[in-house]
């Protein structure tokens, strides 16, 4: 038995709108990144990167960032399959409420770091009295 492959056929406008996403998410992207890269390679940006690499500082700080990223990216994609596969494949009482709690979670979370991590956005919290 032959499995044929069907490509999905889009409309006109669905066309247009993945189109002008990707300009947008380009140019939004890569004007930025080229501009940083243009800046460190000339004569004054080449005196930073290099105290970059010397500094050990500095270099810690990097490493420390990327095994931040690196290690959040890898629980939290566990976390999402497990919880995804649970809410999938198995059935239990109260399963609405989980999708519902699951949905809302990662907004709830990030609203709560955003004011409350930062030392100047707690000062303006606690100055407006927002109690989060």
């Amino acid at each position: 038995m032959a499995i044929r492959s069907q490509s999905a056929k889009l409309d006109i406008f669905t066309k247009i709108a993945i189109f002008v996403l990707v300009v947008i998410l380009s140019v939004l992207i890569l004007i930025p990144v080229g501009n940083v890269l243009y800046k460190s390679f000339q004569p004054g940006g080449i005196d930073v990167l290099q105290n970059v690499v010397d500094n050990d500082y500095t270099r810690q700080i990097i490493l420390n960032t990327i095994w931040l990223g690196t290690s959040v990216g890898a629980v939290g994609t566990m976390v999402g399959f497990l919880l995804a596969y649970v809410q999938v494949r198995i059935n239990f009482r109260g399963k609405k409420i989980t999708t519902c709690i699951e949905s809302t979670s990662p907004r709830i979370s990030t609203i709560r770091f955003c004011y409350c991590s930062d030392s100047s956005l707690r000062s303006l919290r606690d100055n407006l009295k927002w109690h989060i």
